[in-house]
C-alpha cells in the first residue's frame, strides 16, 4: 500500500510562506532551474488569494518536483501582469506564448495567458493522472515560443488510490 504524499505547494517568493484563504500553506519557490523571479509586486483580480499571484518566474525554466510513485494532479497558477493593453509591456493576444511539458509530454501548447484571462486576472490550469519520471520527479518545463514563459504558483496533489 502506497503512502499518500502531502501536497506540494510553491509560489514565486524567495523566503516567505503564504497561507491562502483555505488555510493551505504555500512554501517559497524551490525545485526550479533557470528563468528568473520578477521584481516588484502585481495585483491580480479573479481570485480569493491575490497575494499568491504577486510575483512570477519567467524565462525558459523547469521545476523538478520530487514525488512518490503514483498519480498526481498538478495545478498551475498564471496571471498576465506585464503584457497587455493595461500593463507596462503593452501588446495583447500573442505577445507571450509558451508551451508547458510534464516529463516531455505537452500539457499546454502555444499557451497565451492574456488570450484566456485578459490583463491581471488569475488563471489556473489543472492536469490529472500525471506520473513521475524514472527519477521520481514531475519535471515541468516552461518553454518560450514568443517572449518568455511565466508562472505564479504550482500545486501538486497526490491522486493515488
Amino acid at each position: 500500500m502506497a503512502s499518500e504524499l502531502n501536497p506540494v505547494r510553491v509560489w514565486v517568493q524567495e523566503e516567505k510562506v503564504f497561507t491562502d484563504s483555505r488555510k493551505q500553506i504555500w512554501m517559497p519557490d524551490r525545485f526550479w532551474t533557470g528563468g528568473q523571479a520578477g521584481i516588484g509586486s502585481a495585483f491580480v483580480d479573479g481570485t480569493q488569494d491575490p497575494g499568491l499571484y504577486s510575483k512570477e518566474r519567467y524565462g525558459n525554466f523547469t521545476y523538478a518536483i520530487p514525488v512518490d510513485s503514483g498519480r498526481y494532479a498538478v495545478t498551475l497558477h498564471f496571471a498576465e501582469t506585464y503584457w497587455g493593453l493595461d500593463n507596462p509591456g503593452g501588446g495583447g493576444v500573442g505577445t507571450r506564448v509558451f508551451d508547458v511539458f510534464c516529463n516531455g509530454v505537452a500539457l499546454l501548447h502555444n499557451f497565451d495567458i492574456y488570450k484566456e484571462a485578459g490583463s491581471s486576472r488569475a488563471l489556473t490550469k489543472t492536469f490529472h493522472s500525471l506520473k513521475p519520471n524514472a527519477q521520481g520527479k514531475l519535471l515541468l518545463s516552461f518553454v518560450p515560443v514568443v517572449n518568455y514563459a511565466s508562472i505564479r504558483a504550482i500545486e501538486v496533489v497526490d491522486e493515488s488510490p
